[in-house]
């Protein structure tokens, strides 16, 4: 099945590989196995090898073999690196995940975030009713009850 570009980004093939690419190029400095980028971006591990072979063949990412797992890390040295990763962030990133997560509350001019955003794109997705401080639907208790 085809996946349509995303809008904001049609250079890029699809969604989960703008996700994909957005994680590593968030996180320029650290490298990722091919399964933890598959989680983070919403896609299987075979195509998101297939997805991480072609950015390879591109020079986009670089690929160390290390036993069994491939580590995967962004090419800083690519003449590309620096625009292609601002795309990926105003696309993909911090902000762009909070406006589409709160853009459906009514009255609600302005957010706060605390704590680390640095994890995957993918755990916004799994804790998506989580966003209001409920938890499938029970309100917070205060403490010591």
């Amino acid at each position: 099945m085809k996946v349509p570009a995303p809008s904001l980004a049609p250079i890029l093939r699809s969604e989960p590989q703008g996700r994909m690419l957005a994680t590593l190029f968030g996180n320029p400095g650290r490298s990722y196995k091919v399964g933890e980028l598959a989680a983070a971006s919403g896609m299987s591990a075979s195509t998101a090898g297939r997805e991480v072979e072609r950015a390879r063949t591109a020079g986009v990412v670089t690929v160390e073999e290390l036993g069994n797992a491939r580590l995967v890390r962004a090419n800083l040295d690519h003449p590309l690196a620096e625009p292609l990763g601002r795309i990926l962030v105003a696309t993909f990133g911090v902000p762009a995940v909070i406006a589409e997560e709160f853009s459906d509350l009514d009255g609600v001019t302005s957010v706060m975030v605390f704590g680390l955003m640095g994890g995957s794109l993918a755990r916004r997705r799994r804790h998506r009713s989580r966003r209001c401080g409920h938890s499938r639907g029970r309100r917070p208790t205060a403490p010591g009850r």
